[in-house]
């Protein structure tokens, strides 16, 4: 799962899995499209979701000792103890 904050100072993207355990977590400047602009807060939140999943598939890699879990294409592999 994503949850993503984000405000007029700052984005927070959170990734954990159904038992609520945080994988990773990224952050990126204001997503507020009023004070941000449309174009800005997008961009925000993109880039604190990409360093929420590139910090999660660190964390996988280095608990499984193996390759990260597939990015598109493919299924999807449950992390440890995950759903």
């Amino acid at each position: 799962m994503v949850g993503v904050d984000g405000g007029g100072s700052r984005t927070v993207a959170v990734v954990c899995d159904a038992a609520g355990e945080v994988w990773g977590v990224g952050g990126a400047g204001p997503s507020n499209h009023r004070n941000a602009g449309l174009f800005r807060a997008v961009r925000a939140v993109e880039t604190a979701v990409r360093r929420a999943l590139d910090q999660a598939a660190r964390r996988w890699r280095a608990r499984r000792g193996a390759a990260a879990p597939p990015r598109g294409g493919g299924r999807a592999r449950a992390p440890p103890g995950g759903a």
